[in-house]
């Protein structure tokens, strides 16, 4: 019975035996795969951590009663069990592994780091270099930059030019600034003239010219033209309407009058032959033009300095009649401006005049005028010639301290504007007094037709002082 117990546990420790290897090789092949996984940092760290070992020998604990036998009378193969003990629990943690989760999660995770160490930190940063490159995007964005003008609008440019007419050569006048000073011995002062103003003013076309009135006729092209504008602004400036000396004139000339067809140009002869026509139209001889203004309206330039003269600033373009620089061309145009210098007694600036003085002439006209119109209706001859001399005495008073002054030459056009301009404090002497007496009655119609005066100068001998003096004669109706 004992020998067949031996018998028995002998096939029972062979059979374990046999068990127990053969999970070895099938766990050999199980781990063949786990050895050649990508991980093999985590192959070699999990049987380091192997407590299981320590739970093995549980294994065997079933023969429990044949513990003695095993013990006494065979030692080698309760050795032996030990041995393939050690062998399971290896293969046992690899198959949890293959089977568990924690192979497949590093897998995922740590395909994207490529170092074996410190692939969780460089894992980041390999994110961060793909962000950066969308931030070097706008690189495409600079691209229209080497879209430059040249680059775009050159071609559009070359297609309207192609098929638009061809570039023209420009040949235009060349303008000057101009200072002309004329001689002021040829031409009267401004006193003088001043004094054929107030009288051509006071008394129309019948007061006195110093030169012809037709010069302004003989003039031609542009002269002509400046020559018309500028003859009313003289007017408007000598009665104190307008006070700026400096006068802008713009002009404009077609193609016609240079002698074409046609107001548009389109070809390269033509637009030739209206430069020429223009550099002629250009070549102006501003002394003769000087000239034909004071022979036409001497009196209405009384407050020009002829002694610094007067200054031509030119401006002028072409008239285009589509791209510039190209056919059709349509005529030329521009300003010309001149610059009268004021001669001191009528200056507040260089080409401005004193208003209060320029205006003085028409104020001192008008006021007159007046007076002639409210005698009208007087038909006593000498009660109108009485009031008007009462009318005289009571707008001005006798200027005592010129009348001292040996120097106060006659001839003053003024002693005849103070009486009228409405100004108590402008005195006269008796130039003043003769003047504006002659001047009402000028303007006057009397019931008869004898009724005539005169204004007599000469020198005194008493009354109310020795010298030169000026007073009136007048023929009554009866001839006295």
């Amino acid at each position: 019975m004992r020998k067949s117990k031996r018998g028995l546990l002998s096939l029972l420790l062979t059979l374990a035996m046999v068990l127990t290897m053969l999970p070895t090789t099938a766990l050999a092949v199980d781990v063949a795969p786990v050895d050649t996984a990508p991980t093999d940092a985590a192959a070699p760290a999990e049987p380091e951590t192997a407590p299981a070992p320590e739970e093995t020998p549980e294994e065997p604990a079933p023969d429990a009663g044949a513990d003695a036998d095993v013990d006494a009378n065979a030692d080698e193969p309760a050795e032996a069990p030990e041995k393939p003990a050690e062998t399971p629990e290896a293969p046992a943690e690899d198959t949890d592994a293959p089977a568990g989760d924690e192979a497949p999660a590093p897998e995922e995770t740590t395909p994207p780091a490529d170092a074996d160490t410190g692939a969780d930190a460089e894992a980041p940063e390999a994110p961060e270099e793909p962000a950066g490159q969308p931030e070097e995007t706008p690189a495409p964005e600079e691209e229209p930059k080497d879209e430059e003008p040249d680059g775009v609008t050159a071609p559009a440019a070359d297609k309207v030019l192609d098929s638009g007419p061809a570039p023209i050569t420009l040949n235009p006048p060349k303008f000057e600034d101009v200072q002309i000073v004329p001689d002021a011995d040829e031409f009267p002062d401004s006193d003088e003239l001043f004094a054929g103003y107030v009288e051509s003013v006071m008394y129309g076309d019948d007061g006195a010219a110093l030169f012809s009135t037709v010069a302004g006729n003989n003039l031609e092209g542009l002269m002509k033209t400046f020559y018309d504008a500028l003859v009313p602004e003289f007017e408007k400036i000598a009665n104190g309407t307008r006070t700026n000396t400096q006068i802008t004139i713009p002009y404009e000339i077609r193609p016609t009058e240079a002698g074409l067809s046609s107001n548009t140009i389109t070809n390269q002869a033509d637009l030739d032959k209206f430069y020429a026509y223009l550099n002629a139209q250009f070549d102006m001889d501003w002394d003769l033009f000087l000239s034909a203004i004071l022979a036409d309206c001497p009196y209405d330039l009384y407050w020009f300095d002829k002694t610094v003269g007067y200054g031509i600033k030119p401006t002028g373009e072409m008239i285009w009649g589509g791209q510039e620089g190209y056919f059709p061309v349509n005529g030329y145009r521009g300003t010309y401006t001149f610059s009268f210098t004021v001669a001191q007694a009528y200056a507040t600036g260089t080409y401005t005049t004193d208003a209060t003085k320029t205006s003085a002439t028409t104020t001192a006209v008008n006021n007159a005028k007046a007076i002639v119109e409210k005698y009208k209706g007087e038909d006593v001859d000498w009660k109108k010639l009485k009031a008007y001399k009462d009318e005289i005495c009571s707008l001005t008073s006798y200027n005592h301290a010129a009348v001292e002054n040996t120097n106060t030459p006659y001839g003053d056009p003024w002693q005849l504007i103070y009486v009228f301009d409405g100004k108590p404090s402008t005195e006269v002497v008796c130039e003043g007094y003769a003047k504006a007496f002659q001047y009402l009655c000028d303007l006057s119609t009397f019931t008869s037709g004898n009724i005539l005066c005169y204004t007599v100068t000469g020198p005194m001998g008493g009354g109310t002082g020795a010298g030169p003096h000026m007073w009136n004669v007048v023929r009554m109706d009866n001839n006295k």
